[in-house]
């Protein structure tokens, strides 16, 4: 359809039915019925019909605020059902300057902020619209009324204030309804001599109005009667109009988000209600530290019970290999087992299972001596035969000195590192004792041994078999040339897998592959230690996972109390949602508005909740430390506790309030002005 652009408005063939239903039966009332009209620019136009006649829903449909109609409803040639949500709420902010019967200030906004509500969401340089809006107070004079609350203020005021309001963003149609409606003669004079004003400067003002006086002051009067055009009047006023329909610029384009006067928006917005804000951050508060603390007590617990395992190494599996003596005679086997050999059984192992990090042999004997200087330790002596991956894979800590390597192994070089008990008994404390030479006997053979390395004493609750601190570790093929016939062989091997999630796998594999190889005539064992690790590790991360998941329900329950609140909150502010909708704010402008306050909320509760989380943890560690002898106080800080707390403080700041803010962009900007 083309339309002549020589009009502002043009309505073709406009219909409107209002359905109502109940539980019985639904029923439609036709309200508009095969309405055209068409509008000039610089027109001022009244309305006027009884109560009931459809002047009202009129009115609405040409500001964009109802939009299930049929027929056409042009401005400039452009149809405004043809808009979507952005563009409508655009339009109704640049282009219409709303004038309404009850005036729909906000109450908790100044004057100044009413009437620079439709440049809110749109501009960000805001003072040359103060300016504007400062001149336009002193012009009809209330300038004196800049920052005093609607509350304060006449019905005239009020109507004065709501008329600039419509002009603030110089938009080219005046739309009032009924804007006398609520005043006394006085005062409706006054009103309609700004109107005409405003008029003289080039507005085109439609006013609907039942009241005849009022129309006697427009240029033409449009009688609607039953829903039609009764008649249409138009006054001789020999004024020259020109034509802008060149000039005029339908203006929809859309507007982006202005995050930081949102977030503005949003603290002010939750100082309204102050102590209702702050009971549901408690909710968060208590989440958070419950979060925060439970997850870093139980990564903490986790890491003192496996503690005392911490001999075994990190990741490491035994596996042990013995000649199956009960064999009989006719068992059938494709090899018969003695013992490892190194080059032929064990080194290969690192290609056939990729998950192996590092693997050594433990040659270990117990009935042995160690003496320097004079002294003589004969007691609790652990000599044990690896090569040098060993002390590495079980992560020893060295006072001095260092690891024996490859070519002390390869070469049987008569070197040692010694446990720190050894060195308190045979050295001065004061001495350094790297390079010296110790006697050592195993199996009644004694040579000497060049220490390159002391060990830093550990905890004997570290115990698995004689004391940590008199253990001397010597290159494997060393330990062999000294030790007799049934202990230099190998039967027992540890490795070390990339990630502890793959011990059990490789060592069911591991045992599987020496059964094909050997068949009957061995059996072959996985330490139960390594394995008890392995369990109780994974016991204790699911340990941790429900005191989380513990901690995130009461969480959870915080999140629902602020849902809660912002529902209630969106339900008592429905006509203030319908008033900002009205003036332009668009759907994503709202949610983000109401988004930013549950995030504030979050963001704030969080922090608070993640001091009180820490301050909790430390002093249930203060406290047990106190009962229990071996648990010391220490400030501890988890990265991920924290993380996952920080994490989930704009996690549910976001999440609870996606449903308000869904309740609140779906809200109809007419039944939102409309609600009481």
């Amino acid at each position: 359809m083309t339309i002549s652009t020589e009009n502002l408005i043009d309505i073709k063939n406009l219909n409107f039915n209002y359905q109502t239903s109940n539980d019985l039966q639904s029923s439609e009332s036709l309200i508009l019925n095969k309405i055209n009209l068409s509008i000039k620019h610089n027109e001022l136009v009244a309305i006027c019909g009884p109560s009931g006649s459809g002047k009202s829903t009129l009115f609405y449909i040409l500001g964009g605020l109802m939009r299930k109609y049929n027929g056409d409803v042009l401005f400039s040639g452009n149809e405004l059902k043809a808009f979507d949500e952005e563009q409508l709420a655009s339009f109704r902010n640049k282009n219409i300057g709303f004038i309404f019967q009850s005036f729909y200030l906000l109450p908790k906004l100044t004057v100044l902020e009413n009437i620079l509500l439709p440049i809110t969401y749109t501009v960000s340089d805001r003072s040359s619209f103060e300016n504007r809006a400062k001149e336009y107070l002193k012009d009809f004079g209330i300038l004196d009324k800049m920052d005093t609350y609607p509350g304060k203020l006449s019905g005239g005021q009020q109507q004065r204030v709501a008329i600039i309001r419509s002009l603030i963003n110089d938009p080219d149609i005046i739309l009032a309804d009924e804007p006398t409606g609520n005043l006394d003669s006085k005062n409706t004079k006054q009103i309609m001599d700004l109107l005409k004003t405003i008029h003289k400067k080039g507005k085109t003002i439609l006013i609907i109005t039942h009241d005849q006086e009022i129309a006697n002051e427009c240029e033409k009067i449009i009688y609607v009667k039953d829903g039609q055009i009764d008649k249409i009047q138009t006054k001789d006023t020999n004024k020259i109009v020109e034509t802008k329909g060149s000039k005029f610029k339908l203006k929809i384009e859309k507007t982006p988000i202005r995050y930081m006067y949102s977030f503005k928006l949003a603290i002010k917005n939750l100082g309204y209600q102050k102590m209702r804000t702050f009971i549901n951050m408690l909710g968060i508060i208590i989440g958070i530290a419950a979060v925060f603390s439970m997850v870093t007590l139980g990564l903490y617990s986790k890491e003192r019970i496996l503690e005392s395992y911490a001999t075994l190494g990190v990741n490491t599996i035994g596996f042990t290999g013995y000649p199956n003596w009960e064999m009989r005679a006719t068992d059938e086997s494709p090899k018969v087992f003695k013992s490892f050999d190194w080059e032929k059984d064990i080194s290969p192992l690192k290609k056939i299972f990729t998950e192996i990090k590092y693997i050594t042999p433990t040659l270990t004997t117990w009935d042995n001596s160690v003496g320097y200087g004079g002294k003589l330790i004969e007691q609790d002596i652990s000599i044990i035969g690896v090569n040098d991956s060993a002390l590495t894979m079980m992560d020893k800590k060295f006072l001095w000195g260092n690891n024996f390597n490859f070519f002390h192994v390869k070469n049987r070089d008569r070197v040692c590192v010694i446990g720190f008990g050894i060195f308190k008994e045979l050295f001065s404390i004061n001495t350094i004792p790297l390079n010296s030479t110790i006697q050592i006997t195993t199996n009644k053979n004694t040579t000497s041994c060049k220490i390159i390395g002391v060990l830093k004493q550990v905890s004997s609750a570290k115990n698995e078999g004689g004391d940590p601190n008199k253990q001397i570790y010597i290159p494997y093929t060393l330990f062999q040339a000294l030790a007799n016939f049934w202990s230099r062989e190998i039967r027992s091997v540890v490795l070390q897998v990339h990630n502890k999630d793959q011990i059990e796998t490789v060592a069911k594999n591991l045992k599987g592959f020496f059964n094909r190889k050997y068949g009957k005539s061995a059996t072959f064992n996985i330490n139960q230690d390594s394995l008890l690790i392995y369990q109780m590790n994974r016991f204790l991360n699911l340990f941790t996972i429900l005191l989380s998941f513990i901690s995130f329900m009461s969480l959870f329950v915080g999140g629902l109390g602020i849902t809660n609140m912002m529902i209630v909150s969106i339900k008592e502010r429905i006509k203030e949602i319908g008033i900002k909708k009205a003036y332009g704010a668009s759907l994503k402008q709202i949610r983000t508005e109401i988004i930013f306050e549950t995030m504030i909320i979050s963001v704030l509760a969080g922090f608070i909740g993640l001091l009180l989380g820490f301050l909790s943890y430390e002093t249930m560690i203060y406290a047990g430390s106190k009962f229990i002898k071996d648990l010391k106080f220490i400030f501890i800080f988890k990265i991920e506790a924290f993380a996952l707390s920080f994490i989930s403080i704009f996690v549910v700041g976001f999440l609870t309030g996606l449903i308000p803010a869904y309740k609140a962009e779906k809200l109809e900007v007419l039944d939102a002005l409309r609600n009481e």
